[in-house]
């Protein structure tokens, strides 16, 4: 029987669950044939596809049309091939067809080159490189009935892990250049702190000997051009304020840090909450993002009684009649921070008298109405809006609870004016920085 020859019959009907163009394209890779002619092979219901070949040939042919979904006959050469049952609605349609259509010559038959089978009984999914064993039509795991004799190098899970890792490094990468960016920003403005430091020392050096607050970079040795690769400018703005300027483009402009000096029983230390510089870009200490800094914002401005000052307060404070002959006072319950401003008439002194002069009748005048009354700091001239003032701090016993009053004086036009801020002792060290700032807000009209 060895010795014997084979024809190899492709039939026109694809196996269960296999469509037609599933069969068409699996067989086009398979003999490497373009679609056309597997399509004009499968229009008749046998094609004869190899012929006089031997058993072990014919059982690959067989093989490589049943992996790719189809059916075939291998008939020993001579003998008559077994018609495929066709359904009565199909014999009927031919029966019909050879009745009305000229007889044709038969079609010749279609040659195959001897397809290359592999050895091995296992092929694999072409999207996922999963192995499907001889006789099985579809992949077990992504259900196509697509397959190759060789593995892939790159499978479609291996793409798409690829694709996810591209992804995520980009993410990464996205991330990482503007932290590093801000880190390197932080570094830079950390290495330039020596020559912040050496201008605190200046001026914390002229409040002492003068007991006045500088508002200009000559009065404490400033230059107004700093050859600093970090630092731009530093200038001294009202009440000793120094705004540093860096050189950083990217900033777009919002590239300073405020410094303001708080006056302490140990000395002037600073704050460095202001300025226009985002808190990314700052130390930890000077990020201004924080409940103690917005409670400082001064939002609401309100008018005195007789319109000529007009004053910033947070929205927190409301107006309250503290004092009957107060021009405007307001009160926080809830914080404990209280603020009255009063004028006096210039025509009640002498002509002699000058706002020092006035500074000692104001300590006088606490000294009378507060209990075990002492000075805690004492007058330090400053600026507010170009005006000439001066500011002390005072504390004693008020109705049996311990108060401290930030006291700010200036004069203008014909009156003397004080504004009394004050806390309980036991919050001046929070509160002081806040009480200071509305003192500074007030503008003449």
């Amino acid at each position: 029987m060895s010795d014997q020859r084979m024809d190899v019959f492709l039939l026109a009907t694809p196996q269960a669950g296999i469509d037609r163009s599933t069969l068409v394209t699996n067989l086009a890779k398979a003999f490497k044939k373009d679609f056309q002619s597997i399509e004009k092979m499968l229009r008749r219901p046998r094609t004869l596809v190899k012929s006089n070949i031997d058993h072990e040939l014919a059982a690959k042919y067989r093989t490589i049309i049943e992996r790719a979904g189809g059916q075939c006959e291998l008939v020993v050469q001579g003998q008559e091939a077994v018609a495929p049952k066709q359904s009565s609605r199909v014999e009927a349609a031919m029966k019909m067809q050879a009745a009305t259509v000229t007889p044709q010559a038969p079609a010749p038959v279609q040659e195959i080159d001897e397809p290359s089978v592999p050895e091995a009984s296992v092929s694999y999914c072409v999207q996922c490189n999963a192995a499907i064993r001889f006789g099985q039509i579809r992949c077990a795991r992504c259900s196509i009935a697509e397959y190759s004799d060789k593995k892939s190098s790159l499978s479609i899970e291996v793409v798409a892990y690829g694709i996810a890792f591209v992804i995520i490094f980009g993410l990464m990468i996205l991330i990482a250049v503007p932290a590093y960016e801000d880190y390197s920003t932080r570094s830079k403005i950390q290495s330039a702190m020596p020559v912040v430091i050496n201008a605190h020392k200046n001026v914390a050096s002229f409040i002492k000997k003068t007991r006045s607050y500088p508002n200009q970079n000559i009065l404490v040795g400033l230059p107004d051009k700093i050859n600093d690769p970090v630092i731009e400018s530093i200038k001294l703005r009202d009440e000793a304020f120094l705004e540093v300027t860096y050189r950083f483009p990217h900033m777009k402009g919002r590239n300073t840090i405020l410094w303001t000096p708080i006056d302490t029983n140990n000395g002037i230390a600073w704050s460095c909450k202001g300025g226009t510089m985002d808190d990314r870009y700052r130390q930890k200490e000077c990020w201004v993002g924080t409940e103690e800094s917005n409670n400082t914002n001064l939002t609401k401005n309100f008018l005195t009684r007789d319109k000529k000052m007009s004053i910033g307060v947070p929205a927190s404070w409301k107006v309250k009649n503290l004092m009957p002959n107060a021009l405007l006072s307001f009160a926080n319950e809830q914080d404990q921070t209280y603020l009255a401003i009063l004028s006096d008439s210039k025509e009640d002194f002498t002509e002699e008298t000058r706002l020092e002069d006035y500074v000692s009748v104001v300590q006088q005048q606490l000294a009378m109405n507060i209990t075990n009354g002492e000075l805690v700091r004492g007058s330090r001239k400053i600026i507010i809006k170009k005006l000439p003032a001066e500011r002390f701090i005072y504390r004693g016993d008020v109705g049996g609870v311990k108060m401290a009053y930030v006291v700010t004086l200036f004069e203008a036009d014909n009156h003397f004016y004080r504004m009394l801020a004050w806390t309980p002792q036991s919050h001046i060290d929070k509160n002081k920085a806040l009480l200071e700032s509305v003192s500074r807000s007030v503008r003449m009209l």
